[in-house]
Protein backbone atom coordinates (compact mmCIF):
# COMPACT_ATOMS: atom_id res chain seq x y z
CA UNK A 1 0.00 0.00 0.00
CA UNK A 2 1.39 3.39 -1.01
CA UNK A 3 1.45 5.79 2.00
CA UNK A 4 -0.45 9.06 1.93
CA UNK A 5 1.22 12.19 3.26
CA UNK A 6 0.10 13.07 6.78
CA UNK A 7 -2.24 16.05 7.08
CA UNK A 8 -0.75 19.00 8.95
CA UNK A 9 -1.99 22.59 9.10
CA UNK A 10 0.62 25.30 9.50
CA UNK A 11 0.04 28.61 11.32
CA UNK A 12 -1.09 31.04 8.62
CA UNK A 13 -2.43 34.54 8.18
CA UNK A 14 -5.74 36.39 8.08
CA UNK A 15 -7.76 33.80 9.95
CA UNK A 16 -7.44 31.08 7.31
CA UNK A 17 -5.94 27.61 7.75
CA UNK A 18 -3.23 26.66 5.28
CA UNK A 19 -4.83 24.36 2.75
CA UNK A 20 -1.62 24.04 0.76
CA UNK A 21 -0.68 21.06 2.92
CA UNK A 22 -3.72 18.94 2.09
CA UNK A 23 -2.69 15.27 1.72
CA UNK A 24 -1.31 14.31 -1.69
CA UNK A 25 -3.01 11.23 -3.05
CA UNK A 26 -0.80 8.73 -4.93
CA UNK A 27 -1.19 8.45 -8.67
CA UNK A 28 -3.08 5.37 -9.79
CA UNK A 29 -1.12 3.02 -12.02
CA UNK A 30 -1.91 -0.50 -13.28
CA UNK A 31 0.38 -1.79 -10.52
CA UNK A 32 -1.37 -0.08 -7.61
CA UNK A 33 -4.89 0.39 -8.98
CA UNK A 34 -6.26 -2.64 -7.13
CA UNK A 35 -5.09 -1.49 -3.69
CA UNK A 36 -6.71 1.93 -4.20
CA UNK A 37 -9.85 0.80 -6.00
CA UNK A 38 -12.06 1.41 -2.95
CA UNK A 39 -11.10 5.12 -2.77
CA UNK A 40 -11.16 5.51 -6.56
CA UNK A 41 -14.70 4.15 -6.68
CA UNK A 42 -15.90 6.42 -3.86
CA UNK A 43 -14.56 9.94 -4.52
CA UNK A 44 -17.27 11.61 -2.43
CA UNK A 45 -16.40 9.52 0.62
CA UNK A 46 -12.73 10.41 0.16
CA UNK A 47 -13.59 14.12 -0.05
CA UNK A 48 -15.61 13.80 3.15
CA UNK A 49 -12.71 12.15 4.99
CA UNK A 50 -10.31 14.90 3.91
CA UNK A 51 -12.79 17.61 4.97
CA UNK A 52 -13.34 16.00 8.37
CA UNK A 53 -9.58 15.81 8.88
CA UNK A 54 -9.25 19.51 8.16
CA UNK A 55 -11.90 20.48 10.68
CA UNK A 56 -10.57 18.03 13.25
CA UNK A 57 -7.14 19.64 13.06
CA UNK A 58 -8.62 23.11 13.57
CA UNK A 59 -10.74 21.91 16.49
CA UNK A 60 -7.66 20.70 18.38
CA UNK A 61 -6.76 24.27 19.41
CA UNK A 62 -6.11 24.98 23.08
CA UNK A 63 -9.63 25.17 24.59
CA UNK A 64 -11.06 28.01 26.60
CA UNK A 65 -10.89 27.12 30.29
CA UNK A 66 -7.45 25.52 29.97
CA UNK A 67 -4.42 26.65 31.94
CA UNK A 68 -2.38 29.02 29.78
CA UNK A 69 1.05 27.64 28.84
CA UNK A 70 4.06 29.55 30.13
CA UNK A 71 6.45 30.54 27.35
CA UNK A 72 9.78 32.32 27.24
CA UNK A 73 10.07 34.58 24.19
CA UNK A 74 13.11 36.12 22.50
CA UNK A 75 13.81 39.87 22.28
CA UNK A 76 12.54 41.70 19.21
CA UNK A 77 13.32 45.20 17.91
CA UNK A 78 15.47 46.19 20.87
CA UNK A 79 13.13 44.75 23.47
CA UNK A 80 13.82 42.26 26.23
CA UNK A 81 13.20 38.55 26.57
CA UNK A 82 9.70 37.89 27.89
CA UNK A 83 8.63 35.19 30.35
CA UNK A 84 4.84 34.98 30.24
CA UNK A 85 4.72 33.44 33.71
CA UNK A 86 5.74 36.77 35.26
CA UNK A 87 2.34 38.21 34.34
CA UNK A 88 0.45 35.70 36.50
CA UNK A 89 -1.90 37.65 38.75
CA UNK A 90 -2.80 40.13 36.00
CA UNK A 91 -4.95 39.90 32.88
CA UNK A 92 -2.92 39.09 29.75
CA UNK A 93 -3.89 39.62 26.10
CA UNK A 94 -1.55 37.48 23.95
CA UNK A 95 -1.65 38.20 20.23
CA UNK A 96 0.18 35.95 17.73
CA UNK A 97 1.02 37.91 14.58
CA UNK A 98 3.16 37.99 11.44
CA UNK A 99 4.35 40.73 9.10
CA UNK A 100 2.54 39.26 6.08
CA UNK A 101 -0.79 39.25 7.91
CA UNK A 102 -3.12 42.02 6.72
CA UNK A 103 -5.48 41.60 9.66
CA UNK A 104 -2.52 41.89 12.04
CA UNK A 105 -1.80 45.36 10.69
CA UNK A 106 -5.42 46.31 11.34
CA UNK A 107 -5.26 44.95 14.88
CA UNK A 108 -2.20 46.91 16.05
CA UNK A 109 -3.99 50.27 16.53
CA UNK A 110 -6.60 48.42 18.60
CA UNK A 111 -3.92 46.70 20.69
CA UNK A 112 -2.14 50.01 21.25
CA UNK A 113 -5.38 51.55 22.45
CA UNK A 114 -6.09 48.58 24.69
CA UNK A 115 -2.65 48.92 26.24
CA UNK A 116 -2.95 52.65 26.82
CA UNK A 117 -6.41 52.41 28.37
CA UNK A 118 -5.94 49.44 30.68
CA UNK A 119 -2.24 49.06 31.49
CA UNK A 120 -2.77 50.89 34.78
CA UNK A 121 -5.49 48.44 35.77
CA UNK A 122 -3.45 45.28 35.42
CA UNK A 123 -3.60 44.43 31.71
CA UNK A 124 -0.53 43.25 29.80
CA UNK A 125 -0.70 43.10 25.99
CA UNK A 126 1.96 40.85 24.48
CA UNK A 127 2.49 40.54 20.73
CA UNK A 128 4.15 37.24 19.78
CA UNK A 129 5.80 37.40 16.37
CA UNK A 130 5.91 34.30 14.14
CA UNK A 131 8.09 35.50 11.26
CA UNK A 132 11.02 33.32 10.21
CA UNK A 133 12.94 36.42 9.13
CA UNK A 134 13.27 38.92 11.99
CA UNK A 135 13.86 41.74 9.47
CA UNK A 136 10.29 41.27 8.22
CA UNK A 137 9.01 41.80 11.75
CA UNK A 138 11.20 44.89 12.21
CA UNK A 139 9.93 46.44 8.97
CA UNK A 140 6.37 45.77 10.08
CA UNK A 141 6.97 47.43 13.46
CA UNK A 142 8.56 50.44 11.79
CA UNK A 143 5.35 50.90 9.82
CA UNK A 144 2.97 49.89 12.63
CA UNK A 145 4.68 50.80 15.92
CA UNK A 146 3.63 48.95 19.07
CA UNK A 147 3.35 50.62 22.47
CA UNK A 148 2.83 47.21 24.06
CA UNK A 149 5.35 44.40 24.60
CA UNK A 150 6.46 42.54 21.45
CA UNK A 151 8.71 39.51 21.37
CA UNK A 152 9.68 36.72 18.97
CA UNK A 153 8.72 33.08 19.16
CA UNK A 154 11.88 32.00 17.32
CA UNK A 155 11.54 28.31 18.15
CA UNK A 156 7.76 28.35 17.45
CA UNK A 157 7.39 26.40 20.69
CA UNK A 158 4.96 28.94 22.13
CA UNK A 159 2.72 28.76 19.06
CA UNK A 160 2.85 24.97 19.33
CA UNK A 161 1.86 24.99 23.00
CA UNK A 162 -1.03 27.35 22.29
CA UNK A 163 -1.86 25.27 19.19
CA UNK A 164 -2.04 28.39 17.00
CA UNK A 165 -3.75 27.64 13.67
CA UNK A 166 -4.32 31.12 12.22
CA UNK A 167 -2.93 34.62 12.52
CA UNK A 168 -3.76 36.79 14.18
CA UNK A 169 -4.81 34.61 17.12
CA UNK A 170 -5.61 36.23 20.46
CA UNK A 171 -5.70 34.48 23.84
CA UNK A 172 -7.12 36.45 26.78
CA UNK A 173 -5.94 35.05 30.10
CA UNK A 174 -7.38 35.89 33.53
CA UNK A 175 -5.51 36.57 36.75
CA UNK A 176 -5.51 32.90 37.66
CA UNK A 177 -3.75 31.95 34.44
CA UNK A 178 -6.83 30.48 32.75
CA UNK A 179 -7.55 31.05 29.05
CA UNK A 180 -10.91 32.77 29.17
CA UNK A 181 -11.32 33.70 25.52
CA UNK A 182 -9.77 32.75 22.16
CA UNK A 183 -10.26 34.93 19.10
CA UNK A 184 -9.16 34.10 15.54
CA UNK A 185 -8.61 36.85 12.99
CA UNK A 186 -9.46 40.51 13.48
CA UNK A 187 -11.90 43.01 12.01
CA UNK A 188 -12.66 46.60 13.09
CA UNK A 189 -16.21 45.57 14.00
CA UNK A 190 -14.85 43.16 16.62
CA UNK A 191 -12.85 45.73 18.58
CA UNK A 192 -15.63 46.93 20.87
CA UNK A 193 -16.64 43.42 21.96
CA UNK A 194 -13.03 42.49 22.69
CA UNK A 195 -12.47 45.72 24.62
CA UNK A 196 -15.60 45.10 26.70
CA UNK A 197 -14.50 41.54 27.39
CA UNK A 198 -11.10 42.69 28.66
CA UNK A 199 -12.65 45.40 30.82
CA UNK A 200 -15.08 42.91 32.30
CA UNK A 201 -12.22 40.60 33.25
CA UNK A 202 -10.34 43.48 34.86
CA UNK A 203 -13.45 44.34 36.89
CA UNK A 204 -14.09 40.74 37.91
CA UNK A 205 -12.86 40.52 41.50
CA UNK A 206 -13.69 36.81 41.59
CA UNK A 207 -10.68 36.23 39.33
CA UNK A 208 -8.28 37.80 41.81
CA UNK A 209 -5.76 35.44 43.36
Amino acid sequence: MIPVKKLRLEPVVDGCPNLNTVPTLPTLTPQNRTSHSSWANHPYQLALVVTLCLFAQIALALPEGAVAPDCTLSPLAGGKAVDLSKYRGDVVYIDFWAASCGSCAKSFPFLNGLHRKFQGRGLHVVGVNQDKNVDDAKRFLAKFPASFVVAADTSKQCAKEYDVKVMPSAYIIDRKGIVRHIHWGFGPGEAEALRALVEGMLDDKADSL
